[in-house]
């Protein structure tokens, strides 16, 4: 060539300058010791024309580079000297080549990125899975805790207890302050009306199993109602009927149940329809807040002791199934009505009894004075035709007793004379006969005796005169009363002495 190598162009050569083998490249040619003795004078006269194309200007594109190693014999390119046009056509060729081992590299570092980041990915992704399995596990921990709690599984005051204990119902709440009951003084002869407010127990009995058999339990508790309750037009039935409807679901214990059957069948007994004031009554309400005379017809137990529907225009019979409720009621005042029929009930806790004004007929049965507490007996008024039993003297609690304006026969028995706490006594307007017993005499504390009208005789003991009475009314002409406050005869009616 008549041109020389540009040395600006030339990369290197192998540092190794040892007898050993040495490699030269022009273009990526491979040179080995192997190589022919012509290929080695070949190039020494290009080391020549290299020097020589340094003055004149002429780029050669060479590229020097260490043999491959390959196994086997390395690969030989013969080296070639290239006219200028031909080598910028090879260094055009070469810069084409890098660009592609550029782009080559390129795109094996982001394979290789890619394949570093795809398993952080699947980290990444597995992380947020195991946090929102915990996030819904602690929510369903928190719902789970939640739900037993408000089943009462968990955080359970009562212990291990609570878990042995059926299902009950939630006992009821008073609805209005419980005030002490009140009694009547005394002393009196009738009753004092009050108001019809009516105060709710404070507490209740215990729960009972809404599934209750009612006709089991009400001919348990009375079995000489079976009868009556075989009935379907009876005030037993009606009641019963009523109950299992719904007259139960204001009761929280057998006792209520019980009271509300004897309520109940009092109303239908008694034709409820047509009472003035009916006010509650067969009404899911609690049964202590129905209409009532007394302000306290409850205990504080919730426990019913006081019937009081005086003048309330009540008719028909007084069942008997009041004895149910012997063990708690303790007062009855129907006074001023319309009832009638026999007093064939005993109720053993009673205190008080007034059925005056009313239509009871037949006789004084040994059951009523079985009542031993009874501290005031009124039947004035009806129409009894028995005589007076020996079992008077059993009531020796009495204060006083009004057996007035009946049609009782007989005389009036000597065991009068233990009623030592009476201190009222009414027997006028009846057939009595015989004289006034002296036994009366022991009856210190008596202030109002009243025997007229009736068909005694004399004398009168002397004992009865001696008597501090008040008053003192009798037929003065028919037993020679000389202490006598009130003289009554069929001619001129009573007057007072």
């Amino acid at each position: 060539m008549s041109d020389g190598f540009d040395d600006s162009e030339v990369s290197g050569r192998t540092g190794s300058e040892d007898t050993g083998s040495r490699s030269y490249s022009v273009r990526e040619l491979d040179i080995s010791e192997s190589t022919s003795e012509s290929t080695k004078n070949l190039i020494e006269m290009e080391r020549s024309e290299s020097s020589t194309s340094r003055s004149q200007g002429i780029n050669v594109d060479r590229k020097f580079a260490l043999g491959n190693e390959r196994k086997g014999n390395p690969r030989v390119r013969r080296a070639s000297i290239t006219p200028m046009p031909q080598l910028l056509a090879i260094s055009d060729t070469s810069s084409i080549d890098d660009d592609a081992l550029v782009l080559q590299a390129e795109e094996q570092r982001l394979e290789n990125k890619s394949d570093f980041s795809a398993p952080r990915e699947e980290k990444r992704k597995m992380t947020m899975i195991l946090l929102f399995s915990l996030v819904v596990l602690i929510l369903g921990g928190a719902i789970v805790v939640v739900v037993l709690w408000q089943l009462e599984i968990l955080f359970n005051p009562d212990g291990d207890e609570s878990q042995s204990t059926p299902n009950t119902l939630p006992t009821p709440k008073p609805m209005l302050p419980v005030i002490p009951p009140t009694t009547a003084p005394s002393n009196a002869i009738t009753m004092t009306p009050s108001s019809p407010l009516i105060t709710a127990p404070s507490s209740a009995p215990s729960e009972i199993d809404r599934g209750i058999d009612l006709l089991g339990l009400i001919t348990e508790a009375y079995p000489k109602g079976r009868l009556a309750l075989q009935n379907p037009n009876s005030p037993q039935t009606k009641a019963l009927e009523w109950l299992e409807s719904s007259g139960s679901s204001g009761a929280s214990s057998v006792q209520k149940i019980l009271q509300r059957y004897v309520l109940a069948t009092v109303y239908y007994a008694t034709n409820g329809d047509n009472w003035i004031d009916g006010t509650g009554w067969l009404s899911e309400g609690d049964e202590c807040n129905w209409m009532s005379k007394t302000q306290f017809p409850c205990n504080e137990k919730g426990e019913f002791t006081k019937l009081d529907l005086k003048e309330n225009n009540l008719s028909g019979t007084l069942p008997a199934e009041l004895e149910i409720l012997s063990g708690t009621l303790q007062s009855i005042d129907i006074r001023d009505n319309y009832v009638s029929g026999e007093i064939s009930w005993g109720l053993v806790n009673l205190e008080e009894l007034d059925l005056s004004s009313n239509n009871f007929s037949g006789d004084l049965t040994r059951d009523l004075f079985d009542a031993t507490k009874l501290t005031r007996l009124s039947l004035f008024d009806n129409k009894l035709s028995s005589s007076i039993p020996t079992e008077l003297g059993q009531l020796t609690n009495l204060d006083m007793l009004d057996l007035g304006s009946n049609t009782l026969t007989s005389t009036i028995p000597t065991t009068i004379g233990k009623l030592s706490a009476l201190t009222g006594l009414s027997l006028f307007n009846n057939l009595l006969t015989g004289t006034i017993p002296a036994e009366l005499s022991n009856i210190k504390g008596l202030k109002k005796l009243y025997t007229d009208s009736n068909y005694f005789k004399a004398p009168l003991p002397t004992g009865v005169c001696l008597l501090d009475v008040d008053e003192f009314w009798g037929d003065c002409e028919e037993i020679q009363c000389i202490c006598c406050t009130t003289c009554c005869s069929d001619n001129f009616g009573c007057y007072v002495i």
